[in-house]
C-alpha cells in the first residue's frame, strides 16, 4: 500500500482526492493528519514551481522529523526511503511508498498579460474580499471585446515521492471574463469566469458540472493515472503516452485527431475518467458501448473486448 499525504487543510480538496483515488491501493491523509504543519513560501514563478515548493517542504519536514525513514522498510519493496509512518489512527503501518501531493492554482487573463496568475490569492492583498477583487478585474476589462476576453483557470499538482522522484501535472479550464458578477455556487473568481459551453459563469453551474471540467479535477485525475499506471514513455513520434494496463500498448496520451480515455487497441476504459476534453463526449461513449457488441475478447487478458475486424493503431508495445 502507498500513503499519500495531501499538503492542504481544505476539506473539499481532501474529499475530491479521496473520491478520485477510491479503489486504488492508496491511503490518503491530510498534512495535519500526518502530524505535519508546514507553511512554505511560494517563491516560484509558475504554478508548477509553487506546487513543488509546497510538496518538497512537507516531505523534508517529514524526513527531518523521522516520520519518513528507512528503518522499517520492506527490503522487497524497492523503496529505500520509506516506512515508519503512522496511519491516520495513530497505528504504525508498513507502506511501499510515501507520496506528498500539493497543488497551486489561479486565474490567467490574456488581456491583462496573464494577471493575476500566480498572485491570484494575493491579488490586491490576502485579506481583500473576492467581491472587491472581481469588481476590480471587471473594471480593468472594460471596453475589451468578447474575442479578447479569453482566460483560464490553471492548476498544477505536484507529487514528491519518498525516493526523491518528482512529477507535476498541469491542467486548465478555458473560458472568458464576463461582464458582471454572477452566480453563488462557486468561490474566488468563479462569478466572473464565463463558460461559453454552458452559457453561464462557473459560479452558476452545478458542483457536479464544475467537477467534470475543473482544472483541479483534471490535474488530480492525471496524477491518479500516473500513480495507477506508473511512468509514461516518449514514443518515436515525440508524444508522451501511458501504457495501457490491459493490452500493454502505449496508447493513452494526447492525440492530434481527438482525445479519449478508452484504449484504441483493446478498448480498456480508464476508470479515473481522465480526458483531455473539457467535457467528455457522452455520445461518443455510447457509440463505443454499442460497437463493443461485435468485439472479441482481448488477447492480453481475456477480460476486455477488442475489435479484431481491423488492424490495431500504430503504437508501441512494452516488450
Amino acid at each position: 500500500m502507498k500513503k499519500l499525504i495531501f499538503a492542504t487543510g481544505n476539506k473539499n480538496k481532501m474529499r475530491e482526492i479521496r473520491e478520485i483515488t477510491a479503489g486504488m491501493d492508496i491511503e490518503v491523509v491530510s498534512m495535519r493528519e500526518a502530524g505535519c504543519e508546514v507553511d512554505a513560501d511560494e517563491t516560484g514563478s509558475t504554478f508548477a514551481e509553487n506546487s513543488l515548493i509546497k510538496a518538497r517542504a512537507v516531505m523534508e519536514a517529514l524526513k527531518s522529523a523521522g516520520t519518513v525513514g528507512c528503518e522499517d522498510v520492506d527490503s522487497t519493496s524497492g523503496c529505500d526511503n520509506v516506512g515508519g509512518i503512522g496511519s491516520a489512527d495513530g497505528m504504525s503501518r508498513q507502506y511501499d511508498e510515501i507520496i506528498v501531493v500539493a497543488d497551486d492554482s489561479g486565474l490567467e487573463i490574456d488581456a491583462l498579460g496573464g494577471e493575476p496568475g500566480i498572485y491570484s490569492a494575493r491579488y490586491l492583498g490576502h485579506d481583500t474580499s473576492y467581491d472587491i477583487k472581481n469588481t476590480d478585474l471587471l473594471r480593468r476589462m472594460e471596453g475589451v471585446p468578447d474575442e479578447e476576453r479569453t482566460a483560464r483557470f490553471v492548476c498544477a499538482v505536484a507529487a514528491v515521492f519518498s525516493d526523491g522522484r518528482e512529477e507535476t501535472f498541469v491542467r486548465t479550464m478555458e473560458g472568458r471574463i464576463g461582464y458582471e458578477i454572477a452566480g453563488e455556487n462557486g468561490f474566488g473568481y468563479d462569478p466572473i469566469f464565463y463558460l461559453p459551453g454552458f452559457g453561464k459563469t462557473s459560479a452558476e453551474i452545478s458542483p457536479n458540472e464544475k467537477n467534470s471540467i475543473s482544472h483541479r479535477g483534471k490535474a488530480m485525475r492525471e496524477m491518479a493515472r500516473f500513480l495507477r499506471w506508473g511512468d509514461a514513455a516518449v514514443m518515436s513520434d515525440g508524444v508522451k503516452r501511458y501504457k495501457c494496463p490491459c493490452c500493454g500498448y502505449y496508447t493513452f496520451g494526447r492525440y492530434p485527431d481527438g482525445k479519449f480515455d478508452i484504449c484504441p487497441v483493446c478498448l480498456w476504459e480508464d476508470e479515473t475518467g481522465y480526458t483531455d476534453d473539457d467535457v467528455y463526449s457522452e455520445a461518443n461513449r455510447k457509440t463505443l458501448g454499442e460497437a463493443r457488441r461485435s468485439y472479441d475478447r482481448c488477447g492480453a487478458c481475456e477480460e476486455r473486448l477488442v475489435d479484431r475486424t481491423r488492424e490495431p493503431m500504430s503504437v508501441e508495445r512494452l516488450q
